[in-house]
């Protein structure tokens, strides 16, 4: 990482049957979309998700990165 910054990820109430993503905090923030710029990566930081076992519905629903690229 430039500068030597880390950007570390990790994952709360981690388990087997937890496998849907309740809520996502980048460096203590809460955000409500499913993907991250290249930016908040290199500027370093903790990325913290907190599984659950019923799907948050709208978790990343009104946010979603949309390609600009043609298939």
């Amino acid at each position: 990482m430039p500068a030597g910054k880390a950007f570390k990820i990790t994952v709360e109430n981690f388990a087997k049957e937890n496998k849907y993503i309740n809520e996502v905090k980048l460096n203590g923030k809460s955000i409500d979309r499913n993907w991250i710029r290249h930016e908040e990566i290199t500027t370093g930081g903790t990325l913290v998700i907190t599984a659950s076992k019923t799907p948050n519905e709208k978790f990343g629903f009104d946010n979603q990165w949309v390609s600009s690229l043609e298939k």
